[in-house]
This record gives C-alpha cells, structure tokens and sequence, in this order.
C-alpha cells in the first residue's frame, strides 16, 4: 500500500492496548453485566502490568545510558591523571638540569621554577 492509499485509509491501526480493550468489550458482551466487575478487573491488571513492564523498560535504558557516561567519565579522569604525573616527572627531570646550570642568582631560579609551577597547575585545571 502506498503513503497515499495508506492515509486516505480509514481503517484505524491496532496496538496491543487497543486489541486488548476490544476483546475485554466482547468477553463483557458475552458474559454479561453479571462478570463486569471481572472483566474490568482482569483489564486493568494487564493493563497495569504492561505499563509497569515499559516504566522498567524505559528505567533500565536510562540507568544503562547513565552508567555508559559514568564509565567515559571514569575512562578520561584516569587519562587525565597519568597526564598529571607524567608532566609532574617530566618537570622535575628538567628542573634539575636548568637548576644546575642556570646563571649564578636567586631570581633566575625562582622565576624557571614558578614557570614549571604555573604549567603544572595551567595543565591540571584545564
């Protein structure tokens, strides 16, 4: 059937829920008023499991996303501090050599080493 033939059709399209209301009607028709507080009953209980079933359904999608994000977070703080320590050590390795040889003066020395700070912690707060 084409789009067009489908939406000049009047003929109504049929969900579980729909098919379940109308063979509640007929088992109501059939039986008559004296099983109607039955059939009612039996209807909404399905009805209520089917609900509770996709609030579960849509629960556990929803707690299966979260925890993917959780694990990416984990997977990037764990990249993230071997980063850290790898600079760290690669600062220190090269603070020593440049401490040694650096030019005789205190404010040589304080202005390499609040440079390796500040790129440590630039780094670390990115």
């Amino acid at each position: 059937m084409s789009a067009e033939q489908h939406a000049g059709s009047t003929t109504p399209t049929h969900s579980p829920a729909a098919d379940d209301l109308a063979g509640s009607l007929a088992a109501r028709r059939s039986l008559g008023a004296d099983a109607e507080d039955a059939v009612i009953a039996s209807f909404l209980e399905r009805t209520g499991e089917s609900i509770d079933r996709r609030v579960e359904e849509r629960v556990a999608a929803e707690l299966a996303a979260r925890n993917d994000k959780t694990v990416i977070e984990r997977s990037d703080r764990r990249r993230k501090d071997s980063q850290s320590l790898a600079l760290a050590i690669t600062s220190l390795a090269l603070a020593v050599p440049i401490t040694i040889l650096a030019p005789v003066g205190a404010g040589t020395l304080v202005v390499v080493w609040l440079a390796i700070v500040a790129v440590n912690i630039a780094f670390r707060t990115m």
